[in-house]
């Protein structure tokens, strides 16, 4: 028999944000979170299991819940940030040095890469091991003038103009390796005037697709899926035009699909209505959303892209979850 589950044991639980799987197949990366009782913090730790070989290996215990860790194309890198213990910045407390680490599954290697005093919002790699894109936060300089804004309101804080103010610069490293060892360069791409919290590199196009984002929630078309050209970087394309909350972008293995989960009201007869999450598909080459698992009643959870095309969903029934699988839509 079972013995009974303590107060203890419930609480010093080990939670797995994230798990994937190598492009090689080789290697499986196993996010893990737990209590740290004795700091008052949680722990979080990145670790690196063999597929063929069975064991696993820590990277670190010090990884940042912002952002996940990322497989390079190959499979060979990975790119992930460290947890500084940073305090809000003031004149008494500066920021810190934001650094994005990359991590040598061949050879065990760190390599460090310097970004300047603004932590990363979205990561994503090019389409080879060589090159990767970020995003910073960057403050869009007002269309008024401050001055006349501070005459006017006196001490009163406007908070929904100052948010308004909140932008993104998109940055690029690039990596070169000379023998042994390795060097990288850092250069500026572009600003836009929204906050970016995903971020994917589209290889037939050399475009971006970004996911837009606004701490002020009055207005849901906010949230948005956009497409940058690299190739003509004035070319912003807004993607998506709903009251939905978009999420967790994801390439199909065409290239020519971006998967993402979606949820927040639809409008019927005039009427606003609360749905599920649901799982979209957009075709970058048309521009056209298809709903994908029409005939499934539930929340969709979660996603999977399967290599031949099709994709395993996470759905939720009442208090059923159970894997489900899709070919085509």
């Amino acid at each position: 028999t079972k013995t009974k589950l303590t107060l203890n044991e419930y609480f010093d639980f080990t939670n797995y944000p994230s798990l994937s799987i190598s492009p090689s197949g080789q290697h499986l990366l196993i996010q893990s979170k737990r209590p740290s009782w004795n700091s008052n913090s949680y722990e979080n730790s990145l670790w690196l299991y063999n597929i063929e070989t069975k064991r696993k290996q820590l990277i670190t215990r010090a990884l940042s819940e912002s952002l996940k860790p990322q497989w390079s194309p190959s499979g060979n890198w990975i790119a992930f940030l460290l947890n500084q213990n940073s305090i809000p910045s003031s004149d008494k407390y500066p920021k810190v040095n934001e650094y994005i680490y990359l991590y040598s599954v061949i050879s065990n290697e760190w390599l460090p890469i310097y970004i300047g005093k603004e932590a990363p919002l979205a990561l994503t790699w090019s389409n080879d091991d060589f090159s990767l894109y970020f995003v910073t936060f960057a403050s869009i300089s007002p269309k008024e003038d401050a001055n006349l804004q501070k005459v006017e309101w006196k001490d009163v804080i406007q908070y929904r103009l100052s948010k308004s103010n909140e932008g993104s610069s998109i940055h690029r490293i690039d990596i070169e390796k000379n023998n042994q060892t390795s060097s990288t360069r850092t250069s500026f791409i572009k600003n836009v005037p929204f906050l970016i919290t995903e971020l994917l590199f589209v290889p037939f196009e050399e475009k971006l697709v970004l996911m837009s984002f606004s701490t002020l929630f009055a207005k849901m078309d906010n949230i948005e899926i956009y497409s940058l050209s690299l190739k003509h970087l004035s070319t912003l394309s807004r993607l998506t035009n709903n009251d939905l909350w978009e999420r967790e972008l994801r390439l199909s293995n065409d290239n020519r699909h971006v998967l993402f989960l979606a949820f927040g009201r639809e409008s019927s007869q005039g009427k606003l209505n609360s749905i599920q999450q649901r799982l979209y598909s957009l075709d970058l080459t048309n521009g056209f959303v298809e709903r994908l698992a029409k005939d499934f009643d539930g929340n969709i959870a979660g996603y999977m892209t399967k290599p031949d095309g099709g994709v395993y969903i996470l759905g939720q029934l009442g208090t059923e979850t159970q894997i489900y699988t899709q070919q085509s839509p």
